[in-house]
């Protein structure tokens, strides 16, 4: 007999793990296939030619790092003391994150299919300068050119560059300014689509003319529209969740809260979706520097600085599109590229922290319309 029982009980030890392979695993196996298929499909981001650097007239102040004999860039020490910005240094770093705002509302309306990231550039930097201001990121530790643009591998700093944009591009454009002593710092992704009467659309409808249309198609032709709707529906869905994780750690801030409360808010966003957050940048204070303390983390951490009314920093949380992805350097030495040809999306603004709350310093004409909770928007900011 007790043999046996050992026999039934290996019997349905075998039983089990054909289970187990033959519907958990084959799944598993199959949906990670369908991801490498999906990757397959993908172009690597090819860096193009880096043109000149613009020249910027003598008349504009500069950073110090910017001079004719420049100052080192001052780098970030956690003992470094948090700056809190009096009244009439509100005002002009008011002044900064405005025409900050204002270039990157114009950079993203110059985005469309067979325009180069250096022509936007250009366009930018000639706005800025009208602005009678100076682009932050030119010959910031090097840095050649005067905004950053990272297309859809590329996590951040990615130096414009003669590439075309391509239809089905997710390009993220970060302005930072530099106006009466104070740097203004913001960014956006969006999709690279064809102008507005000719977009290309994901709804239903579209979708069912798309499968009538794909029954008189070769099957490569079928297999290859297909991959363009998921491609797009991932793009849209990381957009989506990149933009609600930014506004939920702006949405805590205020007076009394702890710098590292913000993180939990936006992974309250991101972890019950398939995206993850990169963890290796973090936002910063700015004002009289373009970054310094406090480190704005987007993950979980033991930041210990409280916010103040007068403090100032930017939140700009990467959110990537699977859970776990590692960033690598380019050889140019700036270029931030996902290593498995993943894709990232970043939204970032300037704060301020109020007697009241907060207030976002960078926000577009079109988001003054839709303030958020605990967000105060007096003009009369006066310190505790």
């Amino acid at each position: 007999k007790q043999p046996s029982l050992v026999l039934l009980l290996y019997s349905l030890f075998i039983k089990g793990l054909s289970f187990f392979n033959n519907f958990l695993f084959d799944s598993i196996f199959d949906m990670f296939n369908k991801f490498l298929n999906l990757l397959r499909k993908r172009k690597s981001l090819k860096i193009s030619q880096v043109t000149p650097t613009l020249p910027v007239p003598s008349s504009i102040k500069k950073p110090s790092y910017a001079l004719p004999i420049p100052s080192p860039v001052k780098q970030m020490h956690e003992d470094d003391p948090i700056i809190i910005n009096s009244s009439s240094d509100i005002q002009k770093l008011k002044k900064s994150c405005k025409i900050a705002a204002n270039v990157l509302d114009y950079a993203i309306s110059l985005v469309e299919p067979g325009i180069t990231t250096d022509e936007i550039d250009r366009k930018t930097h000639e706005l800025i300068i009208k602005n009678e201001a100076y682009p932050s990121p030119l010959h910031y530790s090097g840095f050649p050119k005067s905004i950053c643009t990272s297309i859809n591998e590329c996590a951040c700093h990615g130096i414009p560059d003669l590439r075309p944009l391509q239809e089905g591009d997710i390009i993220n454009i970060d302005v930072t300014v530099f106006k009466d002593g104070f740097h203004g710092d913001t960014s956006k992704t969006v999709i690279v689509e064809k102008k507005k009467d000719e977009h290309y659309q994901t709804s239903s409808s579209n979708k069912e003319d798309i499968d009538n249309t794909n029954d008189s198609l070769e099957d490569d032709e079928k297999g290859n529209n297909q991959y363009k709707i998921k491609d797009l529906e991932i793009k849209r869905e990381l957009l989506k969740i990149a933009e609600k994780a930014m506004y939920a750690g702006i949405s805590i801030c205020g007076p009394g809260v702890p710098i590292k409360d913000i993180a939990p808010k936006i992974e309250e966003v991101v972890k019950p979706t398939q995206f993850g957050i990169l963890e290796h940048f973090v936002g910063h204070g700015i004002g009289k520097e373009f970054h310094c303390v406090p480190a704005v983390c987007h993950t979980e951490n033991e930041v210990s600085t409280i916010m103040k009314p007068g403090m100032a920093f930017t939140i700009e949380p990467i959110i990537t599109e699977l859970k776990y992805s590692e960033p690598e350097m380019h050889s140019d030495g700036w270029t931030v590229l996902m290593s498995d040809r993943t894709y990232t999306a970043q939204f970032e603004h300037t704060i301020l922290i109020t007697n009241n709350g907060h207030e976002i310093l960078t926000k577009s004409i079109d988001e003054s319309n839709n303030n958020n909770n605990n967000e105060d928007n007096s003009e009369n900011f006066e310190l505790i």
